[in-house]
């Protein structure tokens, strides 16, 4: 597997089973944070206008941090997720940090902690993109992912074997490519796959991903990590008039492959509030 393919997919599980990340409240405890020496000693942003759908985003080891074609909408997320929120949103923005896209290479000496790598990015979205900004919880439409009421669980879902969970865990080896990527969320144009999430993590790292709104988790399934799999019928082959024999909507795939429903509601969602940003200064 590429070099740059295990960076992002190791980086991805490092939020996945960290504990929360301590929220910045504000860009002077960002600047703090760089100012006490917590940052990369060289960052390159470049603007990407190739107009290709692919992107990829994280650490590729020790210090090297590197996005292709990403907005800096998704280097927000990843420099304020949590553990909790690991895809946060992000409120106040102007329209171009969800359209505009960039190639960012960062280096920094030694192996940083995952909390550390956080500070790091967000001291340089500081510096760069004179990113300010604050948390808070608002409340915004959600879905609540719930059991259906028979309480029958669907045969797309099943108890982990702990294989996942394993490689999750702060000083484990680094594991083989093919274990790695059965651990890792993987999307498609009509389906969703991840091994060794809880509920509550399928919900808000998986579900909230391919849904218009965050997906809080009240199925009652607590600690244990199950394997997760749906699929529905691809946009694409609807208009074409195909029949292909599955779910209609990511809806009714997770009721009859998960024994789940999405219900529409009001909840407390955390997101980021942006004060201020600008596109940034050429290198």
């Amino acid at each position: 597997m590429h070099k740059a393919l295990i960076g992002s997919l190791l980086a991805t599980i490092a939020v996945l089973g960290a504990r929360d990340v301590p929220p910045a409240r504000s860009s002077p405890a960002t600047q703090s944070a760089a100012q006490r020496g917590v940052g990369f000693d060289a960052a390159s942003v470049k603007p990407n206008a190739s107009g290709d759908p692919a992107s990829s985003i994280g650490f590729e080891g020790g210090g090297r941090f590197r996005a292709v074609n990403e907005p800096l909408v998704r280097l927000i997320q990843e420099a304020f997720a949590t553990a909790a929120t690991p895809r946060p949103e992000v409120v106040g923005a102007p329209g171009w940090v969800q359209a505009d896209r960039f190639d960012i290479e960062a280096v920094a000496t030694g192996s940083p902690t995952p909390e550390l790598r956080q500070l790091m990015l967000r001291g340089m979205l500081t510096d760069r993109f004179r990113l300010a900004s604050h948390r808070e919880t608002r409340a915004l439409p959600v879905y609540n992912l719930v059991r259906l009421r028979d309480g029958k669980l669907g045969d797309h879902l099943r108890v982990s074997d702990g294989a996942c969970d394993a490689i999750r865990k702060p000083g484990a080896p680094t594991p083989s490519p093919e274990l790695l990527r059965s651990c890792m969320l993987a999307f498609a144009r009509a389906s969703l796959r991840i091994n060794g999430m809880t509920a509550a993590q399928f919900a808000t790292a998986g579900l909230t991903r391919v849904v218009d709104r965050p997906v809080i988790d009240h199925t009652g399934l607590g600690a244990t990590a199950y394997d997760w799999a749906i699929e529905w019928t691809d946009p694409s082959s609807q208009a074409a008039g195909g029949d292909s024999g599955l779910p209609s909507t990511v809806f009714s795939a997770v009721q009859e492959q998960l024994g789940l429903k999405l219900e529409p509601a009001t909840g407390p969602v955390d997101v980021v509030v942006i004060d201020h940003v600008e596109k940034p200064t050429s290198d």
